[in-house]
């Protein structure tokens, strides 16, 4: 597999990811009914921005290592992308010492995990296919 295929499936996780997260945003928010446009605008603005800029540093920082270490030493197993999201959710949330913050980020984290992991099964099976 090559490096698009890669790049292909994190932004796709990525993307998939905003969804949830936009969604706990503005249940966060106490007058939904009343929203206006402008503040819908705004908070979809910002929670993309914050969102794709954070997920790819903790792609380049946790998820490629944790890739290459689960595809180099342990034959793609699981449980290393398991590992690696408990540690990530643990080192996020360590300094604040909340709960729902690792929940949060280990979620949102393992989401994109298991759709990294499934768009790149998906890829190889077309290509595999295609020979």
């Amino acid at each position: 597999m090559n490096l698009e295929h890669f790049l292909r499936a994190v932004f796709i996780a990525i993307a998939i990811c905003f969804v949830p997260i936009m969604l706990f945003y503005w249940s966060n928010e106490s007058d939904l009914i009343t929203m206006d446009f402008k503040y819908f605008y705004e908070s979809i603005h910002f929670v993309l921005v914050f969102h794709f800029i954070f997920s790819i540093i903790g792609w380049m920082l946790i998820g490629f290592p944790v890739h290459w270490v689960a595809v180099k030493f342990f034959n793609q197993n699981k449980w290393c992308y398991f590992l690696g999201i408990l540690a990530f959710g643990i080192l996020i949330s360590l300094p604040s010492m909340k709960i729902e913050l690792f929940l949060f980020y280990a979620g949102i984290s393992g989401l994109q995990a298991i759709l990294f992991l499934w768009w790149l099964a998906r890829d190889h099976n077309k290509l595999l296919k295609r020979t």
